[in-house]
């Protein structure tokens, strides 16, 4: 009678572990994708010299493939990411890109230093003048009435009747031939 009890119990374990294995296999990929994706990482970029806001500097997760730009004063704000751990690279125009390893674990606000290597100037100077080519040559013009005169001749015939103007007609299409306009008009 003792070794059917053990037997029986045996039979009971094992049927139980097996319904346990088996919600446990249903239920596991659950427990994988139940990971937390509604994480926000705020922060701001800053000179580390100075400590001057970097506006407008480029912070990146790789594996996320998510961005943001820092604002006027500096701040960025990556509004949807999920836990985990991310190679985040931080750049500017005129500071050398970094790259730094963080885990994100819960909402986090970061601060960013980039070493900025910009060329402080004391003073600049612009200066410009005009020059004015004093030309000979008369401009001509062919307006609205001019043409609606002369509506029984073709574009290509009104044209070639200016000064310093050479057309080539080639069916439907009009060239003018700007070797002769660049002589006449430095010649």
């Amino acid at each position: 009678m003792l070794v059917e009890k053990q037997i029986f119990l045996l039979a009971l374990r094992l049927r139980l572990n097996r319904h346990i294995f088996l919600l446990l296999i249903f239920f596991y990929p659950a427990f994988l994708i139940a990971q937390r994706c509604d994480l926000k990482v705020l922060g701001r970029v800053q000179d580390s010299h100075n400590l001057d806001p970097i506006p407008f500097a480029n912070v990146y997760f790789m594996e996320a493939h998510q961005g943001a730009v820092s604002d006027a004063n500096g701040f960025f704000e990556i509004p949807v990411l999920c836990q985990g751990s991310y190679h985040v690279s931080v750049s500017h125009i005129g500071c050398q890109t970094r790259e730094l390893y963080m885990t994100v674990k819960h909402d986090t606000t970061i601060l960013l230093e980039l070493e900025h290597h910009s060329q402080i100037m004391d003073e600049l100077a612009v200066a410009a003048s005009a020059i004015e080519e004093a030309t000979t040559q008369e401009i001509m013009l062919i307006d609205a009435y001019e043409i609606s005169q002369n509506a029984d001749k073709n574009m290509a015939n009104m044209l070639d009747n200016l000064a310093g103007v050479s057309t080539i007609k080639n069916g439907t299409n009009i060239l003018l031939n700007p070797l002769l306009m660049a002589y006449t008009e430095t010649g």
